[in-house]
């Protein structure tokens, strides 16, 4: 099954697009099951929810393909100051 992330990602002092990183993890195992960092470079489609001056291309989308189990879907910003703690958003899944 094909699982969608996708969200929005930025370094509030920057008005650059940040880096995502995604890590999918099989919760039965604890293996990590799938490990990329994509660009959040989309134009999104709410718009008015940023703070003023960060712009419009913060937004990133993915289709992740897995087998039937359980996992843990987690995504990391990945902003410019790597003093800075950075969110992170999970999110458990299953695929029937």
């Amino acid at each position: 099954g094909l699982v969608a992330v996708s969200g929005t990602s930025y370094d509030p002092e920057f008005d650059l697009p940040t880096g995502v990183r995604i890590v999918v993890t099989n919760t039965s195992s604890s293996a990590v099951v799938w490990d990329r960092t994509i660009t959040a470079n989309s134009s999104r489609e709410v718009q008015g929810d940023l703070p003023a001056g960060i712009g419009v291309h913060h937004g990133f989308a993915r289709n992740v393909r897995l087998t039937t189990g359980s996992y843990r879907v987690c995504a990391t910003t990945l902003g410019y100051d790597s003093g800075d703690p950075q969110p992170t958003v999970c999110r458990n899944v299953t695929v029937p």
